[in-house]
């Protein structure tokens, strides 16, 4: 049977290894937050030159 002190290690470990997923995971849903907002600035711009386009041959 493991000692106490064997288990706080093995949980230690444990934690250790959640904050480091939850940083990753933290640090991935930053770049989707910023990837998805560059992709609707790009929707906008391209709705306004098809507009325009839109109106050149009208």
């Amino acid at each position: 049977m493991a000692s106490i002190t064997d288990q706080i290690a093995g949980v230690s470990a444990a934690s250790e290894q959640q904050a480091i997923a939850i940083q990753e995971i933290s640090s991935n849903m930053e770049q989707v937050a910023v990837t998805a907002k560059h992709n609707a600035e790009t929707a906008a711009d391209n709705a306004q030159v098809a507009e325009h386009l839109e109106k050149l041959t009208a």
